[in-house]
């Protein structure tokens, strides 16, 4: 690991993810911490108490109560403590901070606009919306138009059609940080369980998994699924009254969020690791970072067929890729996975050496640095005549 000559003072904004995000804090806020920036990242907290972890420093906002209060209030909480920084590089993760964003750079700030989604996909996708496809439109021409102002974007390479093909582009993977994980683990295996790890929502598949769950379950296989993360409220609500229904409510623990390590350790003990993402443009493109913390974890897993998942899938022998629409057939994977356990191991293994030899953030975050250096440095003048998009998946 380079070490930056002096200390620049980054500001790393976020008025949605949680302060220990994978992408955010374990990544990107302790590599440019270990490599000598002065690191400050502003987020929710249910402690309004400043603390510093691996180099980092926290500043808390007090955590919103709803999607209107964060809209309406956090945003401009963050924005007001991170001017009161003044650092050199403000580096922000949500769309909503946007006109945070624009200020600073008025401000005459370096800022970094970091693409978790493709936002204008996603709107059109919501039968809610009303004139969604306007709507959609409408923000892809706002987020456009207000990139030219920004420096340094980052986005998933698959958003790469959606710019400029003059925009320069640097590929950086959001692979496992192998620091996270142990190379073996003393965590004793529990037999025929399950986990899923990231956010619960109906796109991430967790109410098909519970019908499968309901069909090994008249089929009388024994099992226990673990679901780790964090779910809205309405959702959670309806996942509980689903597994009421199908009478899975000893079999099915909702954990909610957790800090990585503790996550970690209930993923370590799993027989499958599931990421049967639902057809959605945003998934299609993009690796879920659960199947690469799956692999560095010795853990098989399902997922699904996608072309780019099948693709790795077959390439590391580390998972099996299924219809995740099908139920029944996510069930009869589910099913032949447990009752072939050295089957199991052997792709746990693959994985893991797939993860040790590519799958791995210590070979990407070199890359992150370098965009950083060369923002510092003023070769990175303007969004027009030179443009980086790096590919770091959603997180969670």
């Amino acid at each position: 690991m380079r070490k930056v000559r002096s200390k620049p003072k980054v500001c790393i904004m976020t008025s949605v993810h949680q302060p220990y995000d994978i992408r955010i804090f374990y990544k990107q806020a302790r590599s440019l911490a270990a490599a000598g920036y002065d690191v400050n990242l502003i987020a929710q907290k249910q402690e309004n108490t400043e603390e510093e972890v691996d180099g980092v420093r926290f500043i808390p906002v007090p955590k919103s109560k709803n999607r209107v209060e964060r809209i309406s209030k956090t945003v401009w909480q963050v924005f007001s403590k991170a001017v009161k920084q003044k650092a050199d590089i403000y580096h922000f993760h949500d769309p909503e901070l946007l006109p945070a964003g624009i200020m600073l750079k008025l401000l005459g700030k370096k800022v970094i606009y970091d693409i978790h989604e493709n936002v204008a996909e996603q709107i059109q996708n919501k039968q809610w919306v009303p004139c969604r496809r306007l709507i959609s439109r409408m923000y892809r021409l706002l987020e456009l138009t207000v990139c030219r102002l920004f420096p340094l974007v980052l986005a998933e390479a698959s958003y790469d059609k959606l710019y400029p093909a003059s925009w320069k582009k640097t590929v950086v993977q959001n692979f496992a940080e192998l620091a996270l994980f142990p190379e073996r683990s003393s965590v004793a295996k529990q037999a025929n369980s399950l986990v899923y790890i990231g956010g619960v929502t109906r796109l991430r598949g967790i109410s098909v998994v519970l019908e499968a769950l309901h069909l090994l379950k008249q089929q009388r296989i024994d099992f226990h699924f673990d679901c780790i993360g964090p779910a809205a409220g309405e959702y959670r609500n309806e996942l509980e009254r689903q597994c009421a229904d199908y009478g899975l409510t000893k079999q099915v623990t909702f954990h909610g969020h957790m800090k990585a390590a503790e996550a970690y350790r209930i993923v370590q003990k799993s027989s499958i690791g599931l990421a049967v993402l639902q057809p959605d443009p945003n998934y299609f493109e993009s690796f879920p970072t659960k199947m690469f913390e799956y692999m560095a974890l010795r853990i098989p897993f399902i997922t699904s067929n996608f072309p780019l998942y099948v693709k790795t899938v077959e390439a590391t022998g580390s998972g099996v890729a299924v219809d995740p629409q099908n139920p029944a057939m996510l069930a009869q994977t589910i099913r032949y996975m447990l009752e072939h356990p050295m089957e199991l191991k052997e792709m746990g293994e693959k994985g893991r050496a797939a993860v040790e030899a590519t799958y791995n953030w210590s070979r990407e975050e070199s890359k992150l640095l370098q965009l950083y250096d060369d923002l510092l440095a003023g070769s990175v003048k303007s969004v027009n005549k030179v443009n980086k998009i790096k590919n770091l998946e959603e997180s969670r």
